[in-house]
C-alpha cells in the first residue's frame, strides 16, 4: 500500500510541454480573470508543493500556472550550468511563451525568491508583479558549508552525490521535512503526496546542491540592481523562519524595493503557503491587473 501511495506521489499532475530534452511539467488551472499567477517552487521541491497548498484557492479566482523547475520533478534539466538563476528563468520563460503567456505575475518560494527577482531584472516588461514567499533574496554572509561545496564540486561532486543520496533514510527525510515546516507540523499528506523522493534522483540531487551552493554570489551580484524593479511586490515571510530568517531577507528587501508590501506572519516558519494559505491567497490576488489586456 505504501509503495502504491509513493508511486502516486511521483506521477505527473499536469502535462509535459516542449521538445524532448527540454520538456517542462506544467499544471494549469483557473479562468482568465486576470494576468496569470506563475508559481515557482523552492529547493528540493516540485509543483506538488503548490498543489497541496494554495493552487486550488488561487485557481478559483485567477489563471494559475505551476511549473516543475528545470531538473526537478518531471521537468528536464538544462545541460551545463542549469543551476544558475538566469538559466532556470530562460527555460521557464520559454515555457510561458509556448503557452501563449506574454505578461504574468511571478510567485517564488524560498530559492525561487531570488529567481523571480533575477527574472524581473532581465525581462521587466513582461513581469506585472512579484510574490516572494519566505524568499532567499539578500546577502546572508556566505555559503552553506563544506557539504554543499563538495556536492557541487565540478570533479568530486558527482561521485560524492552518488554516495550521499544512497545514505538517505526515510527517517532522515522525515527529519528534514520537520525542519522545513517547523514550528508548524508537516501536513499529513505531504511526505507521500508531495513527491519528496524525486529530489533523491541522481541528477536532481546534485543539481539541487549546486543551486544552493551557488546562490549566494548570484544574489550579491543582483543586489545593487534590486532598486530598479518597478512592479508591485508582495513579500510574505514567517517570523519563526529559521532557515531563511525574515530579519536577514524579507525586512531589508522591503527597504530596497520601490513598490512593495511586507507581511510578517507571527509564529510561522518557512512554509507560509501551508501555514496560512488564506493570507497568502488574499495578498497574491492583489497582484496584476484584474483583467487581461
Amino acid at each position: 500500500m505504501l509503495k502504491q501511495a509513493e508511486d502516486s506521489g511521483r506521477a505527473p499532475l499536469g502535462r509535459l510541454i516542449g521538445p524532448p530534452g527540454a520538456r517542462l511539467h506544467v499544471l494549469e488551472g483557473g479562468a482568465d480573470a486576470g494576468l496569470p499567477l506563475v508559481l515557482l517552487h523552492g529547493a528540493s521541491g516540485n509543483l506538488r508543493d503548490w498543489a497541496l497548498s494554495v493552487f486550488e484557492p488561487l485557481a478559483g479566482r485567477r489563471r494559475v500556472i505551476a511549473f516543475d523547475r528545470p531538473g526537478f520533478g518531471h521537468s528536464d534539466p538544462v545541460p551545463g550550468r542549469g543551476w544558475r538563476l538566469e538559466v532556470q528563468g530562460a527555460r521557464l520563460r520559454a515555457g510561458l511563451q509556448a503557452l501563449g503567456v506574454e505578461r504574468y505575475v511571478l510567485v517564488g518560494h524560498s530559492w525561487s525568491g531570488a529567481l523571480v527577482l533575477d527574472w524581473a531584472l532581465r525581462w521587466p516588461e513582461e513581469v506585472a508583479g512579484l510574490g516572494i514567499i519566505a524568499g532567499a533574496t539578500m546577502d546572508w554572509g556566505g555559503g552553506l558549508g563544506a557539504r554543499y561545496r563538495l556536492l557541487s564540486h565540478p570533479v568530486l561532486g558527482a561521485p560524492a552525490s552518488a554516495i550521499a543520496r544512497r545514505l538517505v533514510t526515510r527517517g532522515m527525510i522525515r527529519s528534514a521535512l520537520a525542519e522545513i515546516f517547523e514550528p508548524q507540523p508537516v501536513p499529513p499528506r505531504y511526505e507521500v503526496e508531495g513527491g519528496v523522493d524525486m529530489a533523491l534522483r541522481s541528477g536532481t540531487f546534485r543539481l539541487n546542491a549546486q543551486a544552493l551552493d551557488c546562490l549566494h554570489p548570484q544574489i550579491v551580484e543582483n543586489l545593487p540592481e534590486y532598486g530598479r524593479i518597478d512592479c508591485p511586490v508582495e513579500i510574505i515571510h514567517g517570523t519563526a523562519d529559521r532557515l531563511v530568517p525574515a530579519a536577514i531577507h524579507a525586512e531589508p528587501l522591503s527597504r530596497i524595493l520601490p513598490h512593495n508590501r511586507l507581511t510578517l506572519l507571527d509564529g510561522v516558519g518557512h512554509m507560509p503557503h501551508h501555514a496560512d494559505p488564506e493570507t497568502l491567497v488574499a495578498r497574491l490576488l492583489t497582484l496584476g491587473p484584474t483583467q487581461s489586456p
